[in-house]
């Protein structure tokens, strides 16, 4: 089976409201995949995991309580789009 690692908080939105996945690259794979939360964190993540959280979590979930180093769950990729930049996000 496939799988694709995403630094946490990004592997939890996945399964709580986060309806897709940026990627610089597309894929034809179609299908159910592992999801795997690394165990690698950045400033900017534990900033985002904060943030994200308090909005969609009760209790606000912390980064230190994020799963890391292993697969978190299992996913469905159902389609794929050419990319392009995101409107707002900063190259």
């Amino acid at each position: 089976m496939k799988a694709l690692s995403l630094r946490q908080p990004h592997a939890w939105m996945l399964f709580h409201g986060k309806p897709l996945d940026n990627r610089s690259w597309d894929t034809d794979f179609r299908g159910w995949f592992l999801v795997h939360a690394s165990k690698s964190w950045n400033a900017k993540d534990c900033a985002l995991a904060r943030e994200v959280t308090r909005h969609v979590a009760d209790p606000p979930v912390w980064p230190e309580e994020l799963p890391t180093g292993g697969i978190v769950g299992a996913a469905a990729s159902v389609t794929s789009t050419s990319t392009r930049p995101c409107r707002g996000r900063q190259e």
